[in-house]
């Protein structure tokens, strides 16, 4: 994979609306999906309806080292959350903050997070799809802006004590 050449989904949430949308938006990016997905039982229903394992726009990687998750982040030209989640987790600050372009799931804890840094997907019918298209063709500068702020914000924001405290209310 190549620098900017791909949108980076990490984890299963909401992963077959996030291929049936990625393949309507017809890029020529591709789409690197880390996730233990090949061992879930919904890879072999998602690979018959979306050509998944002999689709060289789709990878999907199962990754052990999560060290490596801030320098995938970084290269990717866009990442992409499905989650739903309301609880703080650091892998997805991490993936925020070192991914200039972040389009996630249109909820308010997600909006709490991201604001004006980050750009928007509901479920509806081709909405992730048309966004896909639409962030193509954003200017450089304009994607530089959003990574500043969205890092700016998290560094602002959030410590390992609110980790903490997230953790220890559940």
């Amino acid at each position: 994979l190549q620098i900017d050449d791909y949108y980076l989904v990490y984890g299963n949430n909401n992963i077959e609306l996030i291929l049936k949308e990625y393949l309507k938006a017809q890029t020529k990016r591709k789409l690197l999906i880390l996730s233990n997905l090949k061992d879930d039982k919904r890879f072999h229903i998602l690979d018959s309806k979306y050509p998944i394992k002999n689709n060289n726009q789709i990878v999907v990687y199962d990754l052990k080292d999560y060290t490596l998750l801030p320098m995938i982040a970084s290269k990717a030209f866009a990442y992409i959350l499905g989650s739903e989640n309301k609880i703080l987790c650091p892998y997805l600050l991490d993936i925020l903050a070192y991914c200039k372009l972040n389009i996630l799931k249109n909820t308010e804890y997600n909006q709490k997070i991201g604001e004006d840094s980050c750009i928007y997907f509901n479920l509806e019918n081709n909405s992730l799809s048309q966004i896909i298209k639409h962030v193509e063709g954003f200017n450089q500068s304009y994607i530089e802006e959003l990574g500043n702020k969205i890092n700016q914000k998290i560094k602002e924001n959030y410590t390992y004590q609110d980790f903490i405290e997230a953790y220890m209310s559940l």
